[in-house]
């Protein structure tokens, strides 16, 4: 009698996915990486579906040398390349854009791209929603804005996420500015309601604007942060992923 051999099945499929948004200078691919020990641990909840910044970059914060030849890095945000120690105005990101061109018609460069991995991974994948976010960096702002369009019911295409975690999110005034003349009602609506986890490095170069993004634009009964010993990069020391994962799935589940 031969050997029957065990029949090698494909791991079941996630039940729902997050849309997973990269740093400056970064990309789907360098993000997959960073993002590997959180994959790891949430693994059994989460398919995660990645999305590609628009605008060829430099490389970004962190990234050489580790990512060294993995180019192309691309960005949210143009930067002006005139002088590498000044950023423009990020929303200011469309190509041969006028001074004219509304922030709104600015943004459509960024939600563009993640418009598209969005309804691709839809249409492959209907029986998998994407219920939430999660976002390095740039990437951060990035979801924070589109977030926020969504709940002023101006992006139908956008999930209406159930929870997002960000780390080391960057800030900006231009994007508060935004939001505020974008507000009919003030104050109260540049809040954001998803429940959130903020993950902050202590001696992270954006930990003041990542404190002040939290402040003026995420409800505080909503919006949990955890620091870390760390700069401007994914959490490593295991304690500090087991911690952020464990709040993130009691957030999830809430």
């Amino acid at each position: 009698m031969g050997v029957v051999r065990p029949q090698l099945t494909a791991p079941p499929k996630a039940p729902k996915a997050l849309l997973c948004i990269h740093g400056a200078g970064g990309s789907a691919t360098i993000f997959r990486v960073q993002t590997a020990k959180l994959r790891m641990a949430l693994r059994h909840e989460f398919e995660f579906v990645y999305a590609t910044a628009p605008f060829i970059s430099k490389p970004g914060p962190g990234v050489l040398p580790l990512f060294q030849g993995m180019g192309p890095y691309y960005s949210w945000f143009k930067k002006d390349d005139s002088d590498k120690n000044i950023r423009v105005n990020p929303l200011e990101n469309v190509e041969n854009s006028s001074a004219n061109a509304s922030v709104g018609e600015r943004l459509l460069a960024v939600n563009t791209p993640v418009q598209k991995v969005i309804e691709d991974w839809q249409k492959n994948n209907p029986q998998t929603p994407i219920v939430g976010v999660l976002a390095f960096s740039e990437g951060a702002l990035v979801a924070t804005l589109l977030i926020w369009q969504q709940q002023m019911g101006r992006l139908p295409w956008f999930p209406n996420m159930n929870s997002a975690m960000f780390i080391c999110c960057y800030y900006t005034e231009e994007a508060t500015d935004y939001m505020r003349a974008e507000s009919p009602d003030g104050q109260e609506t540049l809040l954001i309601n998803t429940p959130t986890l903020h993950l902050q490095g202590r001696q992270d170069f954006v930990l003041e604007g990542s404190k002040k993004i939290v402040a003026t634009h995420y409800l505080p009964q909503n919006a949990d942060v955890l620091e870390f010993d760390g700069q401007h990069h994914i959490p490593k020391r295991k304690d500090d992923l087991d911690e952020a994962v464990r709040r993130f799935l009691n957030m999830y589940k809430y």
